[in-house]
């Protein structure tokens, strides 16, 4: 029963490394004082997220060692078991993480939600840590819809171009794949952790809104040093509340993906004669076609028979003498010349040679 238990396969494991690689942070960091690391790794606000990925980035590489790898690949390979609830847990738990109480912080790849909407938050972790320089108090997301039957006026939008029945897709084979019929660019974010259940998102890249945050009550008492080192915090965004943020590898491509999808650039489409000329062309390139017969040769008997028939000019007695056959020439040709040098008589080319005598 539990020789098949992921906790019970890698607990002791995982434990003991974990240990270790904290004794080996704390061995590494021993002569560094509390200022060096504040100086140091901890700038700003926005540096205490900073230092936490300082940390984890050193377990990351302390469990990526060869004892984690064997024991993965000692997992026996089984046909997979058609588990939907599992499935949507585990993907979530990869897909999505939460920060922990008191991290007050907006961040990029945030999940928010604002009174009844939900949002994706496109802003550059780096344009929020000096929010009111940087971005003068104006955050960027992307809309995000329920994606549930129920939500009648997300399937009205979707449809306006595509009938209902083309909006399923076969395969979604990633994050990101196209939906159906649709456009490039809406993707759904499944298996979203939000208030004890799991909810299924669709995003749309096109629906970019910006919200510009009123400036926080004690703001005009700051020096301008002050206001401009001070981040968005969702304490001074009314009715905001961060349900998850989206984990790496993930949330880069997504943002590369919103990015390219509202500033794309694109190409006039050719008309259908010409879709179909180079439908033509790939379909020709992908068939194997046999090759063509070869034309029938004539024998080589016949063909020195029929030359030797080609009547011979007679000489000539009018004939002009060599000195006025030379002036008549024409000019000398250097490259045909020695084409025709280098060509051998017809004869030599068609007679099969004499086989050599026998001794």
């Amino acid at each position: 029963m539990y020789a098949n238990n992921f906790s019970f396969k890698f607990a002791s494991l995982l434990r003991r490394r974990s240990v270790q690689c904290a004794d080996q942070i704390l061995s590494d960091m021993g002569r560094a004082s509390l200022n060096d690391v504040k100086n140091l790794l901890v700038v700003g606000d926005g540096g205490k997220k900073d230092f936490v990925d300082f940390l984890a980035e050193r377990f990351r590489a302390s469990i990526a060692g060869h004892n984690v790898y064997d024991l993965v690949g000692e997992i026996p390979t089984l046909p997979p078991a058609i588990d939907a609830a599992m499935a949507a847990k585990v993907w979530s738990y990869r897909l999505y993480f939460k920060q922990e109480t008191g991290d007050d912080l907006v961040r990029r790849g945030d999940i928010v939600k604002v009174n009844d909407d939900l949002f994706l938050i496109m802003s550059a972790d780096c344009d929020l840590g000096y929010f009111w320089k940087k971005n003068l108090g104006i955050v960027n997301a992307v809309s995000l819809h329920d994606l549930h039957h129920s939500n009648t006026t997300l399937r009205e939008w979707l449809t306006l171009c595509v009938e209902p029945k083309k909006l399923i897709s076969d395969k979604v084979g990633s994050l990101l794949a196209r939906i159906g019929d649709l456009s490039e660019g809406p993707f759904i974010l499944p298996f979203v952790p939000f208030d004890g259940t799991l909810k299924n998102l669709l995003a749309i890249p096109k629906e970019l809104i910006s919200t510009r945050i009123p400036l926080p009550s004690a703001f005009g008492s700051y020096t301008h040093k002050l206001k401009a080192q001070q981040p968005m915090k969702y304490s001074y965004w009314a009715g905001a509340k961060r349900i998850c943020t989206i984990s790496e590898p993930f949330l880069t491509p997504v943002i590369q993906h919103v990015l390219s999808t509202m500033g794309g650039n694109g190409v006039p489409d050719y008309p259908d004669h010409m879709k179909g000329i180079l439908k033509q062309i790939l379909d020709d390139f992908s068939v194997s076609v046999p090759a063509a017969p070869l034309a029938s040769v004539a024998p080589v008997e016949a063909t020195v028979i029929a030359l030797a028939e080609i009547p011979t000019a007679t000489p000539d007695a009018s004939a002009a003498t060599p000195s006025e056959a030379v002036a008549a020439a024409p000019a000398e040709n250097p490259v045909a010349d020695l084409a025709e040098s280098s060509i051998a008589p017809v004869e030599t080319l068609l007679t099969e040679p004499e086989p050599p005598p026998i001794k």
